[in-house]
């Protein structure tokens, strides 16, 4: 994943992340300001209060599970990014070890008064 996608990622994730936020604020002030059902007993049977408070308790728990949804999401970018990073920076890593070795070589080649295949005594290869 490139640095631009990973952007683009995390980018997306505090849209939603927002919109839910706002969506769950307006929810809660539903739920404040409001008279909902179950909290005003008048008029109804005990059931029916229930039901009411089940589906209210219902639906809170669904918005708090999709708020835990995007912080998991959110660390799994991170995560996939700070492993691209690592990956990139093994690679280099090994890229140095190979040309260490190959001048090393080269080195060793040189003190018995040969020369590497393209290089003059001493130099490395480029």
């Amino acid at each position: 994943m490139s640095d631009n996608n990973t952007d683009t990622l995390k980018g997306w994730l505090i849209i939603i992340a927002v919109i839910f936020i706002v969506f769950l604020v307006f929810v809660i002030a539903i739920f404040l300001f409001s008279d909902f059902a179950f909290l005003n007993p008048k008029g109804l049977e005990t059931e029916q209060r229930l039901d009411y408070g089940t589906k209210a308790l219902t639906t809170l728990g669904a918005i708090f599970g999709g708020f835990a949804v995007l912080i998991n999401a959110f660390y799994a970018a991170k995560r996939a990014e700070a492993m691209d990073k690592s990956a990139e920076a093994a690679n280099k890593s090994a890229e140095a070890a190979l040309r260490n070795a190959e001048v090393a070589t080269c080195n060793r080649q040189s003190l018995r008064k040969q020369t590497c295949k393209g290089q003059s005594s001493g130099e490395p290869k480029t």
